[in-house]
């Protein structure tokens, strides 16, 4: 597995499982996945095409006030947390926390981690159903409720990396997933972003989205 950052593990899957990453892209994933107001598909000031996107993100260390910063915490905050209901999940969830493993140095961003200029990982919910966006690759998933009053989702992530995270809507009303042996701990805010195609209008079936930070246009001066 790949650890977000610079940092790797030695294991030579790490190489391989960022390589299909970037190139994975499903079919279908330059539609509008949702249309609630949590996602805007445009803001030409932020074009950045495939080949720019870097291959890792830099570690992070940016948390919001109050954030949770160890894996201890993020885990009680899950206990604490409830089953979201599909009115509460909708929305565009951004990650703010990260942790791969129970011993790793988490990556925290208020604004949402980042991979160049584009989000790191940007769900996008509609109900139960999720348009998934992982440093411009796109997957199709569905929440689906668990048996310990969860929310769980299946990650293809590609070769033998298909994590499966359960997620509860904490006390905060972050969406906090925990994982098994690599993505231990997830920590997404529902923030409003803009997600596009790297090359505009194009008429390319299989492109992806990528997904930045949103930003307001100023307004107009009057004349």
């Amino acid at each position: 597995m790949a650890r977000m950052g610079n940092r790797l593990f030695s294991a030579p899957l790490c190489r391989i499982l960022i390589s299909l990453l970037l190139a994975r892209a499903v079919p279908g994933a330059a539609q509008d996945p949702i249309s609630n107001g949590s996602v805007s598909n445009r803001n030409p000031s932020s074009k950045q095409s495939h080949e720019e996107i870097p291959l890792y993100s830099v570690p992070q260390y940016l948390p919001c006030p109050g954030q949770t910063n160890t894996l201890s915490k993020l885990s009680n905050s899950f206990s604490a947390g409830h089953l979201p209901s599909r009115s509460e999940v909708t929305g565009s969830w951004v990650l703010i926390g990260f942790w791969l493993h129970k011993d790793s140095h988490p990556d925290l961003n208020c604004a949402g981690i980042l991979r160049g200029k584009i989000l790191e990982w940007v769900m996008l919910a509609q109900g139960y159903s999720l348009e998934i966006d992982i440093a411009g690759t796109n997957q199709s998933s569905a929440f689906e409720p668990g048996r310990r009053q969860d929310l769980t989702v299946a990650m293809d992530l590609g070769g033998d990396a298909s994590p499966t995270l359960r997620c509860r809507l904490t006390q905060r009303q972050n969406l906090v997933c925990l994982g098994d042996t690599y993505y231990s701990g997830l920590e997404f805010q529902k923030i409003q972003v803009h997600c596009e195609p790297p090359i505009p209008n194009s008429k390319a079936f299989t492109q992806p989205l990528l997904c930045y930070p949103y930003k307001r246009e100023p307004p107009t001066p009057r004349q």
